[in-house]
């Protein structure tokens, strides 16, 4: 890749960036609609994984129930979160520390 190929492409990236960030300065209730809708999605996506990679690899996995219960616990609070609209962003992120909290178990 050329030199003014890779600068035509970060600066292409900047400005989307500029624009994706203004627009979010702009329109906060789409901001936090939209970053809510993404966090539920990934909540349910994720849970999924968990409790199927810990079903697959409970012979390998200390925390065995552990895995199950947070898996679980991601997975209903994003099915929550997506069909109760009046849980907004605090709730997503109070979840998001509680997961962090019990997932970090040295």
């Amino acid at each position: 890749m050329s030199e003014s190929r890779f600068l035509s492409c970060v600066l292409t990236e900047s400005i989307l960036l500029l624009v994706l960030g203004l627009g979010m300065l702009i329109l906060p209730k789409i901001t936090m609609i939209s970053f809510g809708l993404m966090i539920c999605l990934s909540f349910i996506i994720y849970g999924g994984y968990t409790v199927i990679n810990a079903l697959v690899t409970k012979n390998f996995s200390q925390h065995f129930i552990l895995n199950i219960i947070l898996g679980i616990i991601l997975f209903v609070s994003g099915i929550l979160l997506f069909t109760v609209h009046v849980l907004d962003i605090m709730i997503i992120i109070g979840l998001c520390g509680v997961y962090f909290i019990l997932k970090s178990r040295g």
